[in-house]
């Protein structure tokens, strides 16, 4: 799923029925080189990434019944907890606003947010990209969770965190 269906999804979850009608589309895509083997056991490569502005934005914002910063606060929070390390390393940018007020009752919004995704590969006789010799499919990013920890105390007592404990 691309970060665009995410931002997306979550808006359309979040926000008051009234304003959950609005357009999301990828603009400025750009492909950059950038190859990276991965995890042997997972035997993913990333050939490269795509960065891109998805937009977010609606006609007829209904600024005097829903207040625009629910709006700008949603973007900015989807962002800080989506934030990839791809994000990071390319220096992606900050959302840019455009607010154009039609009348008394509405606005036009549109909310760039500037986006950077790993273009990853995984092996497979049955794949469609020919690569080092090998047939490869597109893959999806896996993440590692950590189910548990090891915490050492200023005295060295070290404490085992998990699942189960980490709500006490």
């Amino acid at each position: 799923m691309s970060q665009l269906t995410e931002l997306t999804t979550f808006l359309e979850t979040h926000l008051p029925e009234r304003v959950r009608e609005f357009d999301s589309y990828m603009d400025e895509v750009r492909l950059v080189m950038g190859r990276k083997d991965g995890d042997r056991n997972r035997e993913q490569t990333r050939i490269g990434l795509t960065t891109y502005d998805g937009v977010v934005m609606w006609d007829k914002w209904p600024y005097r019944i829903c207040d625009p910063a629910l709006l700008y606060a949603l973007v900015l929070i989807w962002r800080d907890e989506h934030a990839t390390d791809v994000m990071d390393d390319t220096g992606v940018a900050d959302p840019d606003l455009d607010v154009d007020v039609v009348d008394e009752e509405i606005a036009i919004i549109s909310i760039t947010v500037p986006m950077a995704e790993e273009i990853l590969i995984q092996p497979d006789p049955a794949g469609a990209i020919p690569y080092a010799g090998r047939m490869w499919q597109i893959a999806t990013p896996l993440i590692d969770i950590a189910e548990g920890a090891l915490i050492t105390g200023a005295d060295g007592t070290p404490a085992e965190v998990d699942d189960a404990s980490a709500g006490h």
